[in-house]
Order: C-alpha cells, then sequence, then structure tokens
C-alpha cells in the first residue's frame, strides 16, 4: 500500500511524500516480514498529459533465507521515469508511470525488488 499527499507548486509541478508498508510471506521457508519507509516525489508534466517524475524512497527492510532472519536495513532507491495523467473532474484524475531505480543491484540481498523497473498506479482526488 502506497497512500500519498501531494502539493502543487505550480500549474505544471507537483511534489509529495509517500508513506510505505509491505508484508512478504515467503512460502518456500514458511516466514514472513514486514517492510516499510517512506518516500518524496516530485512531477513536473512535459505535455497535457504526460509527465517526468523522480522519486527518493528509503525501505526498512529484513532478508529472509533458509538458515535465518536477518537483520533489518534502511535501502534507498533513486527512481527516475515517466507517466501518464488521464484528468477527471476540476484536478483529480487518474495516473500510471514507469519508473527505473539508479541503484539497483541484481547482487545486493538487501534489494527489495527482483527488477529495477517500478510501476506506480493511483487516483489523485
Amino acid at each position: 500500500m502506497f497512500p500519498s499527499v501531494g502539493y502543487r507548486i505550480k500549474p505544471k509541478w507537483s511534489t509529495g511524500v509517500m508513506g510505505i508498508y509491505q508484508y512478504i510471506h515467503y512460502r518456500d521457508v514458511q516466514r514472513s516480514t514486514h517492510n516499510y519507509g517512506a518516500s518524496l516525489f516530485t512531477r513536473y508534466f512535459v505535455l497535457p498529459k504526460v509527465y517526468a517524475t523522480a522519486e527518493y524512497e528509503q525501505l526498512n527492510m529484513q532478508t529472509i533465507s533458509y538458515q535465518e532472519i536477518g537483520a533489518r536495513r534502511w535501502v534507498d532507491r533513486m527512481l527516475i521515469g515517466a507517466g501518464y495523467f488521464q484528468p477527471a473532474g476540476r484536478r483529480g484524475g487518474f495516473h500510471l508511470g514507469i519508473l527505473y531505480d539508479v541503484f539497483y543491484s541484481p547482487t545486493d540481498p538487501y534489494y527489495p525488488y527482483q527488477s529495477p523497473f517500478v510501476y506506480r498506479i493511483g487516483f489523485i482526488f
């Protein structure tokens, strides 16, 4: 779940914060963990419905293996990407975006995802 709160600084530019919570259950080892964190984001509309976006995220997570449950650790992510916004009403609408994590490392056991690509879908009220 990724609830966010944003503020429109100028007609084409907005910024905000996003809370992060993830429950992960590993079936192969019958263990689970909770990841949590926050993210700061900014969006700039380069066309009326197309925006460029950047996001800095910190995620507190834990690794799990067959032998043990690892220590918790804060992981930094820097995401850049683009998205599409479909207006609905005066200020709201629907957005769909794809971002790329520039800090992605497939060999880091603390990396929270298996791909550098992150997808965002949401509604704005």
